[in-house]
């Protein structure tokens, strides 16, 4: 019996030995519980905010996907421009070159116009000369008009 018995106490500290085991497992398991809900919290929290993320990625993909669509469009828009820049900086050259010959025909033109007042001007002067030699005649054509006469016939002395 005292085999028995040893096996009996033996089976009883292997039993609190368990128990003991089971305790402190028990423990473990509530711990581990306890952190497996904050881990699922967790995971709930990361999952929101990764669906919150992937609404914000669409919107953001739309809204590149916009920007991409108007930069295109402004390519061509400064293509187009770019076309036109160069045409109308032709057109300033060409307008360039014919401002400097109208300038240039301007000078001229002045200057001739200078010139004809000039003439103009001595012209009249000479008008006024001429006016005044003819007023000068005139006087003089009326003056002898008015003398009496002298006849051409000799007179009875001087034969």
């Amino acid at each position: 019996m005292s085999e028995k018995i040893n096996y009996i106490e033996k089976l009883a500290e292997k039993t609190t030995s368990y128990l003991s085991e089971i305790v402190s497992l028990k423990g473990e398991v509530k711990n581990l519980q306890e952190e497996n809900a904050k881990l699922n919290a967790t995971i709930a929290s990361l999952n929101t905010e990764v669906s919150k993320l992937k609404e914000d990625n669409a919107k953001l993909n739309a809204t590149v996907s916009t920007l991409n669509t108007q930069v295109s469009d402004l390519k061509g828009e400064i293509t187009k421009l770019t076309g036109e820049k160069s045409q109308l900086t032709e057109e300033v050259t060409g307008l360039k070159s014919k401002n400097e010959e109208l300038n240039n025909e301007l000078t001229n033109s002045k200057k001739e116009n200078s010139d004809l007042n000039e003439a103009l001007a001595n012209q009249k002067d000479e008008n006024a000369n001429l006016t005044e030699e003819l007023a000068k005649t005139a006087s003089e054509s009326k003056d002898l008009k008015s003398r009496p006469k002298k006849s051409n016939t000799p007179s009875v002395g001087s034969l």
